[in-house]
């Protein structure tokens, strides 16, 4: 109920708002939970619900699933203290308000279900 909440919040926040503007990467951060249901292959139906709702508002630009068993480190980077969340995908999308992106941030799944969203203002190309 309350992701359902947020969600209307968010969409409500968004409809407000035009489509254009600058992009925001939105960096989700999962649990091991969340990473093990992938991998069993259950379909995660709410990052699903998620996308579609972007895609509706006309602020989703691309967003993609990583695999988070599949990376390494090059340099000097140790990995952050306290519970282990991993870099599990990210979602760009493109509004003239940053409020907007952090708003759609805080109902992303991985930020309901126990995980992270760092929220990123894309460079100019």
């Amino acid at each position: 109920m309350r992701m359902r909440y947020l969600m209307l919040t968010a969409l409500s926040v968004a409809l407000a708002m035009p489509a254009l503007g600058e992009e925001y990467t939105l960096l989700s951060y999962e649990t091991e939970a969340d990473l093990a249901a992938r991998a069993e292959g259950a379909a995660p139906s709410h990052w699903q619900a998620y996308s579609e709702m972007l895609d509706t508002l006309g602020l989703l630009r691309r967003s993609t699933e990583l695999d988070p068993r599949a990376s390494w480190r090059i340099g000097g980077v140790e990995a952050a203290d306290g519970a282990p969340l991993y870099l599990a995908g990210y979602v760009v999308i493109a509004t003239e308000d940053p409020a907007v992106a952090e708003s759609l941030a805080a109902t992303m799944p991985a930020a309901l279900r126990g995980g992270a969203v760092e929220v990123r203002r894309t460079s100019a190309r």
